[in-house]
């Protein structure tokens, strides 16, 4: 099971304080953990996905439904490790999942689950080995070798983003045919047209070469550069500036200069980024009131 050192620290603390705090509530080290992670973490983060950066854009009407009922159905699992809310539903149309799920077998899931992300053990820091999906998807990889005819080709992949690092096959169910750990993913920055003539374009800086990947669409080329970027936040290496054009024909197009290990030109400021991303939304906010008028 995997949770972050620094999140199981916090709930080992919360546990501890609450124990010392009420001693004759034999619910209290569970409640104490379980009000956090289920009704202030997974019950809002489901309830509203854009606000944890889960999703760029807000729900429709129907799934915003769908997942109001699922954050009620995480509420109950949170409220079944105590013996004065366990079984109780406010709403009727609860009932039948309250059959489901509030039994003596998730109740002891549920208490087991909390005791682990809480233990002393975890909060000492122990390593975690889970490998955690944190996009997948198929892009565009352009070719680092070359073709028999010298020229560097463009072939779909099967990409998959984990918390150890990014690798690629030809689909799904083949072989990785590449992977670059954590460590040597040092930045993910759009790729401008002019490059190769192509739109959604992500540039994978790593120490010693770039790796150029097209999306299918610019939500796609906005989810895989956020969560690449997350990936690398926290590597010490990680880049300050970069190209925003690719080494054509012996120059950056760029910043013209004709060594490949020229320094980057552009200094990554991702205040700037931000208001990019805000100004882009404002002008589809006044994009469609302009039609609606």
């Amino acid at each position: 099971m995997a949770c972050p050192t620094v999140m199981c620290q916090v709930f080992h603390n919360i546990r501890e304080a609450a124990a010392w705090k009420f001693p004759n509530d034999g619910d209290v080290c569970f409640t104490s953990v379980s009000g956090f992670v289920f009704l202030r973490f997974f019950a809002p983060a489901i309830l509203n996905p854009k606000l944890f950066q889960m999703r760029n854009e807000h729900p429709d009407a129907q799934i915003a439904r769908t997942l109001t009922l699922i954050s009620k159905a995480i509420q109950s699992l949170g409220n079944v490790v105590s013996s004065v809310l366990c079984g109780q539903v406010k709403e009727p149309y609860m009932e039948t999942l309250k059959t489901l799920i509030l039994d003596q077998e998730h109740i002891t899931a549920v208490k087991r689950f909390l005791e682990i992300i809480s233990s002393p053990s975890r909060a000492q820091g122990l390593p975690v080995d889970s490998t955690i999906v944190l996009k997948e998807g198929m892009l565009i990889k352009r070719a680092q070798g070359r073709s028999r005819l010298g020229f560097k080709n463009f072939k779909k992949r099967f990409f998959v983003l984990t918390n150890k690092g990014l690798s690629y096959s030809k689909d799904k169910t083949k072989a990785t045919l590449g992977h670059i750990p954590v460590c040597d993913i040092l930045g993910a920055e759009s790729l401008g047209e002019d490059s190769f003539h192509l739109k959604l374009m992500v540039q994978i800086i790593q120490p010693d070469r770039l790796l150029y990947v097209q999306a299918s669409n610019t939500v796609e080329e906005r989810e895989w550069t956020r969560a690449l970027r997350k990936v690398c936040q926290s590597n010490p290496h990680r880049v300050q500036t970069y190209h925003p054009e690719a080494f054509v024909c012996a120059k950056w197009l760029c910043c013209k200069e004709r060594s490949e290990k020229a320094p980057g030109c552009t200094h990554h400021n991702r205040m700037n980024a931000k208001v990019n991303v805000k100004t882009a939304r404002q002008k589809e906010q006044a994009k469609q009131c302009g039609n609606r008028s």
